[in-house]
Order: C-alpha cells, then sequence, then structure tokens
C-alpha cells in the first residue's frame, strides 16, 4: 500500500492513495510537512508534486490558482 503513494503514472493508484488522505486526520499537517521540505516525489497531504509545486507558488505570490481562467 505504500508503494501506492509514490507512484508517478497509475491515475488509478494515484486515485487511491488520495482517497486515504482524503480520510486521514493529519492531512494538511503532512501537506504542510512536504511543502516546508520541498517533497519532490510521492502523494503528500493529497497532492501529487505538480500540485504542491503549484501551491508552493501561488503562496509565494498569493497567487490563487482556482482563479485562473481556462484561456490563462
Amino acid at each position: 500500500m505504500l508503494d501506492a503513494f509514490f507512484e508517478e503514472d497509475d491515475e488509478d493508484v494515484i486515485a487511491f492513495a488520495r482517497g486515504i488522505c482524503a480520510g486521514c486526520d493529519v492531512r494538511q499537517q503532512c501537506l504542510d510537512v512536504a511543502l516546508s521540505r520541498n517533497e519532490r516525489f510521492g502523494i503528500w497531504g493529497g497532492l501529487t508534486p505538480d500540485e504542491r509545486k503549484v501551491l508552493r507558488r501561488a503562496r509565494k505570490t498569493n497567487y490563487d490558482p482556482e482563479q485562473e481562467g481556462p484561456d490563462e
């Protein structure tokens, strides 16, 4: 099961890991640790490395990726 958190290509396995994260009581703490350590691998706090990269950038610039339109 631990391998699910470090799968990079299989969307079904990534979805499985995210499902575990969704019900986890320490999800936010896990994500905070990954962001502070600049973790480059694995699902942490329910986010992939690419998603954490966007979030890290957004936090630095106060940018809200949810506000971005489809043409931007």
